[in-house]
């Protein structure tokens, strides 16, 4: 779904005098003998008064920040993609006039920042819009707000994309002050787009902005071949685990790879993944599942700290992302077992009985761990000595947001390495696209057959110990 929903709290400007004494404040005694009481020193009355005015103002700019907290949280209704009939859009009349005609409109005072198209590891083109508003606007508002616009490809108007989106807006005193943000945004494949955008409340007063924007490769993204056509439109999805549409598989071909997932954050005993990571991970997995050769997948999503298996999938055509998003999200990775606080090579031991069954369970052409980049640890690592090689080729996809600061291997880094296999640090998306080119290449679907054979020898799926 398209994520127009976002408010931030910007900017607070205190309603209170500058350098002047008001007329009257509550508490604060008035008439003739206010000045002889001020020129004898008497301010206990006049600060005494001032707090209740500033306490009461400040009461007041809370229940706005409140507010906006609020439109934040709960005001978006959710974006819709209008559906043309026979080509055509049936707009109220205002709208089509402002989208259609090109006009500006500042009947709402608002204040449209265009989001410049850049690649995301998804290698689909993100941009968008972020709208600023005043908090008095807000409070005039009536209660809602409507934002509609379209996305027209250049050279393709008849597939001009057209979307809605409403926020239901919390009552607000007039005297709130402040700044909202909303932003919206979506995904394009290469080209250039025109973009007529309009806002409007309740009581038809509307805020309008056109533009136009490039989504083109530069530099080394060059070397990336996007995902979306030229000239697709789509909504940014909402749900990260959304489910992943049918890929038609090469079914002359039987290639099964084995996924290993480490759930985990970069950051120390944190809770969860952070959303950053998640993306990645993410644009990962469904780059793995997109991919027409491979004709079977099994998945385990695992936590090292936890020793714990927290998902897994055998032998399936299609990866299931939302249980695997179930699963993951039922679980505070920040929560460590007793037992492996009190056992260093706790997690050694898991991790060698979890390679072992997975392998000689699935029997892969391929084995690919996937996870962020963790901390080194050389008293555990020193153990990866004693894991026994696995008979088909191994790869490691790492994200690493800042390879300069963290440039050693974490611990399946220092696995897959004593395997003689394949590492691939992920820092930008350019370097998902390389990465996964050249896992690829260097598993030659053809000898898939060949390989499964050659593994059905060995009696757990692993080669003996050089």
């Amino acid at each position: 779904m398209f994520s127009a929903h976002t408010v931030s709290f910007r900017e607070f400007r205190t309603c209170a005098p500058q350098n002047r004494q008001p007329e009257y404040a509550p508490g604060v005694p008035f008439g003739p003998d206010v000045a002889e009481r001020r020129d004898r020193g008497n301010s206990v009355d006049r600060d005494a008064g001032w707090r209740h005015l500033y306490g009461a103002r400040l009461l007041m700019m809370l229940r706005a920040f409140f507010c906006l907290a609020v439109l934040a949280a709960a005001g978006a209704r959710g974006q819709i993609r209008i559906e043309t009939q026979g080509g055509q859009v049936h707009l109220l009349p205002g709208d089509s006039a402002i989208l259609w005609g090109n006009e500006l409109r500042t009947d709402m005072t608002c204040v449209v920042k265009p989001v410049r198209p850049e690649i995301g590891f998804d290698l689909g083109f993100h941009s968008g819009y972020e709208v600023s508003l005043a908090a008095e606007e807000l409070a005039r508002s009536g209660g809602q707000l409507t934002v509609l616009f379209r996305v027209i490809p250049e050279g393709y108007p008849e597939k001009a994309a057209y979307f809605s989106q409403k926020w239901t807006v919390p009552r607000m005193a007039e005297e709130a002050r402040g700044t909202a943000v909303l932003e919206g945004k979506f995904v394009l494949g290469e080209g250039k787009y025109q973009i007529d955008w309009l806002m409007r409340d309740r009581s038809e007063r509307f805020c309008s902005a056109h533009w136009k924007v490039a989504a083109e490769l530069r530099g080394k993204d060059r070397l990336i071949a996007p995902r979306l056509p030229q000239g697709t439109v789509v909504a940014q999805g909402a749900a990260p685990f959304a489910a992943e549409m049918p890929v038609r598989r090469d079914l002359a071909n039987r290639f099964h790879v084995l996924v290993l997932f480490h759930a985990t954050s970069q950051v120390p005993e944190a809770s969860g993944m952070r959303a950053t990571e998640v993306s990645v991970m993410l644009s990962i997995l469904r780059s793995i599942a997109r991919e027409p050769r491979i004709n079977s997948y099994s998945i385990v999503a695992f936590n090292l700290e936890r020793s714990a298996v927290l998902y897994r999938s055998e032998k399936v055509d299609e990866l299931d992302f939302p249980a695997l998003g179930k699963a993951i999200n039922q679980v505070k990775l920040g929560t460590i077992d007793v037992r492996s606080l009190q056992r260093r090579h706790f997690a050694m031991s898991f991790f060698r009985e979890l390679l072992a069954e997975e392998i000689a369970t699935n029997r892969p052409n391929a084995l690919i761990f996937v996870g962020p980049k963790t901390d080194v640890d050389d008293g555990v690592r020193s153990a990866w000595k004693e894991l026994e090689r696995p008979a088909c080729p191994v790869f490691y996809l790492n994200y690493n947001a800042d390879p300069v600061s963290n440039p050693l291997r974490d611990l399946i880094g220092s696995a897959v390495r004593l395997w003689k296999g394949f590492e691939y640090t992920i820092s930008k998306p350019r370097d998902l696209f390389l990465a996964w080119k050249e896992v690829m290449s260097r598993i030659p679907v053809a000898e898939a057959s060949a390989d499964t054979s050659r593994q059905t020898e060995t009696s757990n799926g692993l080669m003996p110990k050089k």
